[in-house]
């Protein structure tokens, strides 16, 4: 079964990339990230950004959000080979 995410916002603006393609979305929007896309979500706009992500089926579940939120929520910046540790631990290919 393929898997899909399916990502939503619920506040703010976020911009997503998906396979090289870059997408502004907003509350109201959706995207779908087919399984083995490249892909990442920011926030460069002001304000918080919120949302929700649906993955189909769960191959990762809160632990991951977890591991990766004490890692990315530090002054400076994020360790890298901490984050890509984590996402192979949890099946996820780093691009």
């Amino acid at each position: 079964m393929s898997q899909i995410s399916r990502f939503k916002p619920l506040e703010g603006t976020l911009t997503t990339m998906i396979d090289g393609h870059t997408h502004e979305i907003g509350v109201g929007d959706t995207v779908f990230v087919p399984r083995g896309s490249v892909h990442h979500h920011q926030n460069l706009h002001q304000g918080t950004a919120r949302a929700l992500t649906v993955l189909t089926p769960g191959s990762i579940g809160r632990r991951y959000f977890e591991e990766v939120a004490e890692v990315v929520n530090v002054p400076g910046k994020p360790d890298l080979a901490k984050l890509k540790e984590i996402m192979l631990r949890h099946g996820l290919v780093p691009a």
